[in-house]
């Protein structure tokens, strides 16, 4: 697995950042859908920084965005393979949604289901996991907005693992 996910918020800007590291010169850089830019290490191919231009509008106008992104996320620390309870491997996408009223992000690839099982990872960290594996299927990140504002970053505990979902090439 990867680094820890940092994510910030400029408001002014409306620009999401997810990182796992700070942008340097000679990472690749690719726009991986409209007004998303995905910077990769040359050498791994993982993504270290994803930024998320117009986030907010967005998510107002649609709800949620769904990244081409596949992911790996396990808690921070642990040695465990990725098959283990409290790991998560997935092919894309990844759905970033925000819960205004809650003031909760949620990263997911399986919408939220009544059998999903809550554990809390960290402070206002929960991970929504799978009943029969133990997987986590679901990131919600509790008063994100606040923490922002409060912070300016909110560094999760969680390693992560990103890299761009392959796609499919049209044939003619």
């Amino acid at each position: 697995m990867g680094a820890e996910l940092t994510f910030q918020y400029q408001q002014d800007a409306d620009i999401l950042v997810i990182a796992q590291c700070p942008s340097y010169i000679g990472q690749d850089e690719n726009e991986i859908d409209d007004l998303v830019c995905a910077r990769t290490n040359l050498c791994t191919g993982e993504i270290e920084y994803l930024e998320i231009v117009f986030f907010e509008s967005r998510l107002k106008r649609k709800g949620e965005i769904a990244l081409p992104v596949d992911t790996g996320f396990s808690v921070a620390g642990s040695d465990a393979p990725a098959e283990s309870p409290l790991a998560w491997v997935s092919k894309g996408p990844l759905i970033l949604r925000f819960d205004q009223p809650s003031d909760s992000l949620n990263l997911y690839r399986t919408h939220p289901y009544p059998e999903q099982r809550s554990r809390q990872v960290a402070q206002d960290l929960f991970a929504g996991l799978n009943p029969d594996t133990g997987e986590i299927e679901r990131l919600e990140i509790r008063s994100f907005k606040a923490r922002m504002e409060h912070d300016g970053q909110i560094v999760l505990p969680i390693d992560a693992s990103l890299r761009l979902a392959e796609r499919a090439v049209a044939t003619d």
